[in-house]
Parts: C-alpha cells; sequence; structure tokens
C-alpha cells in the first residue's frame, strides 16, 4: 500500500497531526511544563521523518507535506491552536524551520543519491539536539555558560559535551551501518561530532533546526 506515493503522504500527514493532536492533548490532561511538550513533539516528530526516505521516492510529495504542516504550525501559533508548543517563554523559530529542514535534506539526499545524507542529519537534529538541551537545563546550576568571541552564548559546557558525545556515537553507529570501514568511520565521526557542536553553539532562535543538519550534511558532502 505505501509503495503509492499519494497514500503514503497520506498515511505520513496523518501521523503527524495525530502525534500533533496527541501531544496537545498530553499538556492539557497531565500538565506538562512546554518545554517538555514541545521536545517530546520534536524528538518524536523527527524520528517519524526518518521514514520518509523508505517509502516515498519524489521529494516533490515531502515538500506538500512540509508546505501542509508549516501551514498548520503558523496558524497554530496565530490563533493559540497549539499550546504545547508554542507557550515556551523563548522566542524561537525553531517549529516553523523543522518542516523546512526535512524536505531540504530529503531533496539533497535524493539528488545526491544517497540516504546517508538524509538519515544522519535528521538523526543528530532528533537525538543530539534534545540531549544538550535536557543537560544543559538539568545540570544548570553546575556548569558554567559558554563564552566565544567576547559573547556569552545561550549555551552550557554541560550541553555541548553532552551534543558533542551524542553526536560522536551516533555518528559511529550510523558510518558502521552504511559500512564504513574503522579508520574512516573514525576520522569522520569526530570531525562531524566536532563541527557541529560549534555550530549548535552558535545557533539561537530555533536556527538549530537547519543549521544542526546542514552541518553534518556540509562535512559528509565535503569529506565522504
Amino acid at each position: 500500500m505505501l509503495s503509492n506515493p499519494l497514500i503514503a503522504t497520506a498515511l505520513f500527514a496523518l501521523l503527524f497531526l495525530s502525534l500533533l493532536v496527541s501531544i496537545e492533548y498530553a499538556y492539557k490532561r497531565w500538565e506538562l511544563a512546554p518545554e517538555v511538550s514541545r521536545k517530546v513533539a520534536h524528538v518524536l516528530a523527527t524520528l517519524f521523518s526518518l521514514t520518509l526516505i523508505l517509502f516515498i521516492q519524489n521529494h516533490l510529495f515531502v515538500l506538500i507535506l512540509g508546505v501542509g504542516f508549516f501551514i498548520l504550525l503558523y496558524t497554530g501559533r496565530k490563533y493559540g491552536l497549539l499550546q504545547s508548543i508554542d507557550s515556551v517563554e523563548r522566542h524561537t523559530k525553531g517549529s516553523y524551520l523543522l518542516p523546512l529542514s526535512i524536505y531540504l535534506h530529503f531533496f539533497l539526499a535524493r539528488w545526491a543519491g544517497n540516504t546517508l545524507y538524509y538519515v544522519l542529519p535528521i538523526l543528530v537534529l532528533a537525538i543530539s539536539d534534545p540531549l544538550a538541551a535536557l543537560a544543559g537545563t538539568k545540570y544548570a546550576h553546575r556548569t558554567r555558560p559558554i563564552h566565544m568571541m567576547g559573547r556569552v552564548l545561550d549555551k552550557t559546557r554541560i550541553g555541548s559535551l553532552a551534543f558533542f558525545v551524542s553526536t560522536l556515537l551516533l555518528c559511529a553507529v550510523t558510518l558502521w551501518g552504511y559500512g564504513y570501514p574503522m579508520r574512516a568511520l573514525l576520522i569522520l565521526s569526530v570531525v562531524i561530532a566536532t563541527f557541529v557542536t560549534f555550530v549548535e553553539m552558535m545557533s539561537t532562535g530555533g536556527w538549530d533546526n537547519l543549521t544542526i543538519p546542514l552541518g553534518v550534511f556540509t562535512v559528509l558532502w565535503y569529506l565522504n
């Protein structure tokens, strides 16, 4: 059934819509903190999107999904329909940028003919970014902010360390699954983790939803 791209696209649209409704219900039913419900939605939506590469070949169908959910998220914010995502105190464009980022890397992977260019960037976005936020928030009293180029970044040392370690492990496991030899795997994993950790430190306002996977893709493209 999923061999039909129209049916696959419709099912994915239903899946993502059900996720938003479920998160909104849980947020109101159990009075979750907005940061918690937002991160849960981020992780689940991003992980679900990984499977797009298995069932959809034409990037235009993913573009339709992305545009549709961009409109939905924009409307939800404007009319206060998605409080589980939009009630955070900080100003962020992350929810809008996520559909764009998913489509962009799906397109790049199909254009390059290598699913790794989609899987690894989106996987790092799904796992490393929330882990960094969780570690930085939970242990904020035990760590210090990062100072760089005369600026005090809105990041913590322990959060960036968590991001680096998580990204390093994700890269190693994923590249191993794609059959990379050990030496190339280790070098590429360290370079990606180092570069993207720096990118994450410099990204604010939700732009990390775009810059993190784009950083992973950039290193893969030039060193692969």
